[in-house]
Parts: C-alpha cells; structure tokens; sequence
C-alpha cells in the first residue's frame, strides 16, 4: 500500500483556517474551528476525463485540471468562509448554511465568484501591463522592436504579481492563509516521502513544493513572453485580443512542462534549476505554519488517503 501512496498525486490549497486536499477520486476539506476542534468535509471528486478520455490527453488535461481546480477551489473557499462566519456569528451564519446546504453544488455564487476572478485577473494582469507597456513605448523606441514589447510586457506582468502578492501579504488573515498553504505543502511531502501522516515528520520539510500554483503562475508568464512574439500584431486592441486567445493554449503547454519538471525534480538536477525561480516566488505566497495547522492538513490529507485505500 506504501507504493500506491507513493505513486497518488495529491494537491490541494489553503483555505480559511484551513486546507483541502484532492486526490483522484476525492477531496476533503479540514478547517480548524473556533472551539480548537477539527471539523472535516469529505466528497467524491469525479473529473471529466474518466468520461471523456479524449480530455485526458496531454495539452487538453491541462485546461481540464485548471478549470475543475478553479471550480473546486472556490466552491470550498466559499464553504470555509461559510464555517468561518459561523464561528462569528453562530445565528446569522447558520441560517445562511442551512440555505446553502440546500442549493446545488455549483451556485450561482461559486460562478459568479470565478466570472469575478476571472475578469479580476485579466483586467490585473493583461490589461494593466499591456497598458504600461505602451506608454514605455512611447518614452522609448527600442520598445517597439516586438521581443522587447514582449519582454517588458511579460516583466510588467512579474512586477505586478509580486506587487499583488507583497500588498495582501500583510493582511493578518491572508498570513494565516499563506501559513496553512505552507502546512499544505509539508503535508503533500510526508506522503510522497511514505512518511507517517505526524506532525513531527510534516516539519521536516520544506514549505516551497515543485507543483505548487505559483511555480505555474512564474512558467505562465515566462512561456507568455515567447509564444506572444510569435504574432506579427501592432494594434493595442489586437494585441490585448490574442493575449486572451492564447491564454488556453499557454497554459495547456505550461501545466505539462510542470508535470514533466516535477516527475524529475528529484534526480534531475536541471529540472531543478528551472524551479528555482518559482520556489522563490513561493516564498511570498507561504509561512512557516505551526502544529496546529500542521495538523489540519495532515488530517485532509489523511481522509482522503483512507476514502481512497477504501475503494
């Protein structure tokens, strides 16, 4: 049973005083209540690859994966902030629960909430560094040579991020997110290591991980750089227009190269190399949790490990 953990690849994020974790044929939220007990949600996760294998492919699993992640991800954000409210305010949020209880699994809300993210990141992270690369542009005329516009496009795009990331950085609730995404991460690496699901094993690891969002966020918009120059556009409105178009296409080739880094990241010293940047990016988008949240993530992922070995 050692190898069969070994050789099941379980992911997850933090949540609101939590962590969920998903494996191939399940997810289980943890959430760490007000009253210092642990409270664990576990579904059935069924992906449309197994029913229509075509979307299993390589190139089409990663849009796949990314789209049912951002779904899941929200749905059990939404469900943490539901718990979390509760442990506020017990009357009003238990209502609201109850209401939820009995709405469909995708709610308006979960859609409404991804349309918003959506949007929220084009406008952030296109529009925005598309817009400041013109006016460099106009300051500049090496900028419009079309691998330079891309280069600083794509650096705009970086110094965004990290700026976004640095800002929410020191809100006291995102810190408490960042440490239980870095419990998340140790938690991830016990189990790949066949390691017993304790905290005193979870601490000897790192809270930087290969496949975690942020290292596919950094090859997103390295890749971004490259495959834009490979257009011939000059208007604003059609290079905002293909940025969009590509974007799938982007991050299809940019969920395989993650998949292929990371089965090597262990014995290949060069796949290493090419993580490295993004393992430093994940030292803003993680804490050093404490055992209480260590445990939380230890306890998802061993729900899911059971729901699993039960099959």
């Amino acid at each position: 049973m050692a190898n069969k953990n070994k050789k099941m690849m379980i992911g997850g994020q933090a949540v609101i005083e939590g962590v969920m974790m998903r494996s191939a044929n399940f997810y289980a939220v943890a959430l760490r209540r007000k009253s210092g007990d642990i409270d664990i949600k576990i579904e059935p996760f069924k992906t449309v690859t197994k029913k229509f294998k075509l979307l299993a492919k390589p190139f089409l699993r990663g849009i796949v994966s990314l789209f049912e992640m951002m779904i899941l991800g929200m749905k059990t954000l939404s469900y943490s902030a539901d718990i979390y409210s509760l442990d506020l305010d017990e009357n009003a949020a238990e209502k609201e629960r109850k209401k939820n209880e009995k709405a469909k699994k995708i709610s308006w809300d979960i859609i409404f909430s991804i349309i918003f993210a959506f949007g929220f990141g084009i406008l952030l992270f296109v529009l925005l560094p598309l817009w400041l690369t013109n006016v460099i542009k106009t300051f500049f005329n090496f900028a419009n040579n079309p691998i330079i516009y891309n280069i600083i496009d794509g650096i705009m795009r970086l110094i965004i991020f990290l700026t976004y990331v640095i800002a929410i950085s020191f809100m006291k609730d995102i810190q408490r997110v960042f440490a239980y995404h870095g419990a998340e991460h140790m938690a991830v690496y016990t189990n790949e290591n066949n390691d017993d699901l304790t905290i005193e094993n979870a601490k000897k690891y790192t809270t930087l991980h290969p496949r975690c969002g942020t290292n596919f966020m950094f090859i997103v918009i390295i890749l971004g750089i490259f495959m834009i120059s490979l257009f011939p556009i000059d208007t604003f409105m059609q290079k905002f227009l293909i940025r969009l178009i590509i974007m799938p296409l982007v991050a299809s080739i940019s969920y395989e190269i993650i998949r292929f880094l990371g089965n090597n990241y262990e014995t290949q010293k060069w796949a290493r190399f090419f993580f490295s940047p993004g393992l430093m990016l994940q030292k803003l988008t993680t804490n050093i949790p404490d055992d209480s949240q260590i445990e939380v993530a230890l306890k998802a992922m061993k729900a899911v490990l059971d729901k699993e070995k039960s099959l």
